[in-house]
């Protein structure tokens, strides 16, 4: 597995703020982010490409806009995306 890594803007607190790309093991999320997380519009491509959200976040959540699905997850289970903190990730 790869590390985590961000390309774009940081604010005055070395949050991710303003427009950016972020790589995880989940996938890779492209758009606006607002003191580290997504906020405002931005894409959400999942690492396997079953799913892609795009559309409105707030504080990190996915508020509306499409979702376009390839494959259902099994039943019971669900993607959880995290957009924390990640060690090794800063401003360069």
């Amino acid at each position: 597995m790869f590390p985590p890594t961000y390309v774009g803007k940081y604010n005055k607190h070395d949050e991710r703020h303003g427009q950016g790309k972020f790589t995880h093991a989940d996938g890779t999320y492209e758009g606006e982010f607002k003191d580290g997380l997504p906020h405002g519009q931005g894409i959400e491509t999942f690492a396997d490409g079953s799913t892609t959200l795009e559309g409105t976040w707030e504080n990190g959540v996915f508020q509306k806009g499409s979702a376009d699905v390839a494959r259902r997850a099994p039943r019971g289970r669900s993607q959880a995306i995290d957009f924390g903190v990640y060690p090794g990730v800063s401003a360069q």
